[in-house]
């Protein structure tokens, strides 16, 4: 095989390999959602807030569990609870449901349940911290 051949060979294959690469990159991003960390969720504040303030603000819990501080809000379209830890700080705060009632599913930043991907990209553009969501919902 003459050297030009090879070369050519070699070049197309370079090609070839670099267009699957990219194609296989940008399908597997297709569904990643980059953004900074939101401190702020159901008006309760990760650094800041305490349970006291949070219940002032949102009103009494559905449901205390005493041995791990979880304290549960049940509403309509959504559930909340938040933990809280020994020193008195919010450790956990989780979110579920398809809709926000009140406060309750809504980030400080105005993201809420049930909203797009191309809200939360609107909202938390430009993007740092990356994390997987399915397919046209947050």
């Amino acid at each position: 095989m003459p050297m030009n051949t090879l070369c050519v060979v070699f070049f197309i294959s370079v090609i070839a390999f670099s267009s699957v690469l990219t194609q296989s990159v940008l399908l597997t991003h297709k569904n990643r959602l980059s953004t900074r960390s939101e401190a702020v969720l159901s008006g309760a504040d990760m650094h800041h807030s305490t349970i006291d303030e949070v219940i002032a603000n949102l009103g009494k819990p559905s449901r205390v569990i005493s041995p791990s501080h979880s304290y549960e809000w049940d509403k309509k379209t959504c559930w909340l609870r938040i933990v809280i830890g020994e020193s008195g700080r919010i450790e956990m705060i989780e979110v579920r449901g398809t809709h926000p009632d009140s406060e309750i599913g809504t980030t400080d930043r105005g993201l809420k349940l049930g909203a797009t991907i191309g809200d939360a990209r609107r909202i938390y553009s430009p993007f740092h911290f990356e994390g997987t969501v399915p397919e046209n919902t947050v």
